[in-house]
């Protein structure tokens, strides 16, 4: 196992990572060969194998490692800004991945899974579900809607900043 902490394992993935990226922009995963792919990152394909079984298990972990990272940001279980705006950031920093990943049926619904279970805390005693909305449509509502925007947002290039954005989101919620 490779010590992931290492800066030479962490350069060869970044590389490998940002290679992979680039190519899914254009490419399927299953049209992409390591050979190709060790040839955009510059790196031998000894060195990929020593990193990952073939590209679909590194697409797998990249995805896995991005939805483990979206967790532990919501597991803070606080609706402050700050947590909005190092959430929305941390998607802003990693704009090509979500990009191209949300449009994949699975990683999206894993995606609003995160948030369905984030919304239910912080919806328990709001406002709508005191004049009767059902809980659960609520709670669907509010985690496709996030996502959503978030899509739009990064289909359209970022008009706006993270902070304004998560002021935004912010204040819709408080609204309610």
């Amino acid at each position: 196992m490779k010590n992931l902490h290492d800066p030479r394992v962490v350069r060869t993935r970044e590389l490998l990572q940002s290679a992979l990226l680039q190519m899914l922009e254009t490419m399927h995963v299953e049209q992409i060969k390591v050979s190709q792919l060790t040839e955009r990152a510059k790196i031998n394909r000894v060195t990929f194998y020593q990193h990952y079984r073939d590209v679909k298990q590194m697409v797998e972990e990249m995805k896995q490692q991005k939805l483990e990272y979206i967790e532990t940001l919501l597991k803070n279980q606080s609706e402050d800004m700050q947590t909005l705006t190092n959430l929305i950031s941390s998607i802003e920093k990693q704009a090509q991945f979500y990009r191209i990943f949300l449009k994949e049926d699975y990683f999206r619904e894993q995606f609003v899974l995160l948030f369905m279970k984030h919304i239910e805390w912080i919806r328990e005693g709001s406002y709508a579900i005191q004049i009767g909305i059902q809980k659960d449509l609520l709670i669907w509502r509010d985690a496709t809607a996030f996502v959503g925007t978030i899509e739009r947002w990064l289909q359209r290039g970022m008009p706006y900043s993270a902070s304004f954005l998560a002021n935004q989101f912010y204040l819709m919620y408080k609204l309610e």
